[in-house]
């Protein structure tokens, strides 16, 4: 039968909507299914503070969790169920039975409050709907469970005086009077389990009574018998009657002992009966005082949340105005910085422009330094190879007369018919020349026609004149016209070398007016620093402009010198060879030949 109905209120359990499906009673023994399904009677009664299994021991924790359901559906059934019946109440489970041993019988009590309930509840139609959906074995086991507890509702209500009408409960009463009527009904628990207690006692004591009473009639038929034994003077009967008084004596001694326990019985019974007049008081300001505290505690709670969210405002209010008079701060700062800005964007302007000039004038400086000592390095070149030019038109010129005058000699002496005079020549030629005339004129067997060659050789000497002059000429306007351009580039290095340091005064003055401003707006520099790089790529860009003019200038000059250096190397190669000419020429003539005139 108990299995019967183990069967058919876990089917029962399984027609709630639960996280999952309840196998056995076992599973109910935490309070958590049981939540659940009060949860489905009614969501305002479903116990939140339900604890894990975080105590030392789980059992505690499983029966914190079943008196806490227990106590949310004491509300629910007072509110929602008035033909409830106290029977049912008074017959409170034991949690730790539930809790520590996982008791069937308590759980099964339980489960029978909570069907009781919800058959009674205001979706009652809903729950016999599901409890008639059941198998039929389980729906007649239900039933017989309904029928049962009700039974005893109506045996009780038949027997016990009714209520009155300040004890029923009131659906609008304060959550303190249901603490209160939960305290009484743990109260009315308490009280069932000492009357029981108190009955046991009662009815051990009636068998005790009994009992001697039993013994008390047997004692004195046993003391009957004796006397009538020892009326009839037998022998026989001594042994009989001996054993007769030990059993009497056994019996007694019996007697007393139960009386003795009947004694302690009673005076345990009056020590329990003290013992729960004095504990009453005390459990009832203790449940008194515990009450006090969980407001308590709730109160601090809701006060701490309060006092937090109190402490949130005030910090916020404090960022608030912190971030006011920082925001303050910085627009003065920005008005400020702006300013500054204003101030150092001129400046950098300034600056740059004169960094530009003084950049330009620097490179300018320098590049017409280096043209200046190249140019004067190159004049001094130039002049030494004037002076070696000079020299060796000097020595040229000479060595022209001294050819000239040997000519005249020579034509001196062939018109006389004189021997031919010495050649007082250079003595880097003086003694090939002598040799080679005398072979001439020892193997010139030949006759000439000595006035033609004499003709051509004074064509030719007047050609080397003329085109000697020309050259000359030629060379000395490219001289003078190289000259005049490097005395130009010379007075503009000389204005540049004068402007320099009228410039760099200008610009220490500058520099020295900066100074100050560039300390304070230091930090802003390397914002504004690429504004000053035009003027640099500026000069950059007419930098090689000016060395290429430079350059120019010199590959000018250069080229003027090549062609001075190329005309008198020919001129005195043309000279030389002409002279050579002439003396081979002259060589070939007879001596007796007449003397050609010299050409002016």
């Amino acid at each position: 039968m108990a299995g019967n109905k183990e069967a058919a209120l876990i089917e029962w359990v399984n027609t709630f909507p639960l996280d999952t499906k309840v196998e056995t009673l076992l599973e109910l023994t935490d309070g958590y299914v049981l939540n659940q399904m009060l949860g489905n009677l009614d969501r305002q009664y479903l116990a939140s503070n339900l604890e894990k299994n975080t105590a030392p021991s789980k059992w505690l924790s499983k029966k914190q969790n079943l008196e806490a359901v227990y106590k949310s559906l004491l509300r629910y059934i007072r509110n929602n169920c008035e033909d409830f019946g106290s029977v049912t109440l008074d017959n409170t489970p034991n949690f730790n039975a539930i809790a520590e041993n996982s008791d069937i019988e308590e759980t099964i009590k339980l489960l029978t409050i909570m069907l009781v309930a919800a058959i009674s509840g205001p979706n009652q139609a809903k729950y016999i709907t599901d409890i008639q959906a059941l198998s039929t074995p389980s729906g007649i086991a239900i039933m017989q469970i309904i029928q049962k507890m009700q039974e005893m509702d109506q045996h009780a209500s038949g027997t016990e005086t009714p209520l009155e009408d300040t004890e029923k409960p009131s659906r609008l009463t304060h959550d303190a009077e249901l603490a209160a009527e939960e305290e009484r009904a743990s109260l009315l628990a308490e009280h069932a389990a000492l009357k029981k207690r108190y009955a046991d006692h009662i009815t051990r004591f009636e068998i005790l009574q009994d009992s001697h009473q039993e013994l008390l009639s047997k004692q004195e038929e046993t003391v009957s018998e004796l006397r009538s034994l020892k009326a009839s003077n037998s022998g026989d009967l001594a042994d009989y009657v001996e054993e007769m008084r030990t059993e009497i004596q056994r019996r007694d001694e019996l007697i007393a002992s139960q009386e003795a326990q009947i004694e302690d019985n009673r005076r345990t019974r009056e020590r329990q009966e003290k013992e729960l007049s004095t504990l009453r008081p005390a459990y009832e300001k203790a449940r008194t005082l515990e009450d006090v505290v969980q407001e308590l505690r709730n109160e601090n709670a809701t006060l701490s949340k309060k006092a937090n969210m109190v402490d949130n405002f005030q910090r916020k209010l404090e960022s608030q105005s912190g971030i006011e008079k920082e925001n303050t701060k910085l627009r003065e700062q920005i008005d400020t910085y702006q300013e500054n800005q204003k101030f150092f964007d001129e400046t950098v302007q300034e600056n740059s422009k004169l960094k530009a000039s003084v950049n330009e004038y620097q490179k300018r400086f320098h590049s017409y330094e280096r043209e200046y000592l190249d140019l004067s390095n190159e004049k001094k070149m130039l002049e030494e190879g004037v002076r070696r030019r000079e020299a060796e038109i000097s020595t040229l010129n000479e060595q022209k007369l001294h050819d000239e005058r040997f000519i005249s000699d020579l034509q001196e002496s062939l018109a006389t018919g004189g021997g031919q005079p010495a050649y007082p020549s250079t003595p880097t030629a003086q003694a090939g020349s002598v040799m080679t005339l005398d072979k001439e004129l020892d193997e010139s067997h030949e006759t000439t026609n000595y006035a033609l060659e004499n003709s051509r050789l004074k064509a030719e000497i007047q050609l080397i004149k003329n085109s000697e002059g020309s050259s000359d000429a030629d060379l000395h306007n490219k001289l003078l016209d190289a000259e005049a351009r490097y005395n130009d580039l010379e007075q503009r290095f000389n204005q540049l070398t004068q402007s320099v340091p009228a410039n760099g005064a200008a610009l220490k003055e500058v520099s020295q007016d900066i100074s100050p401003q560039r300390r304070t707006l230091q930090p802003r520099r390397s914002l504004m620093w690429h504004k000053c790089c035009s003027p640099k790529r500026k000069a950059a860009v007419t930098a090689p402009g000016l060395a290429k003019e430079a350059e120019d200038c010199r590959r000018e000059y250069c080229r003027w010198t090549e062609g001075i250096d190329e005309e008198r190397s020919s001129r005195k190669r043309n000279d030389v060879n002409g002279l050579v000419r002439l003396n081979e020429s002259l060589a070939k003539q007879p001596c007796g030949s007449s003397t050609p005139t010299r050409g002016t």
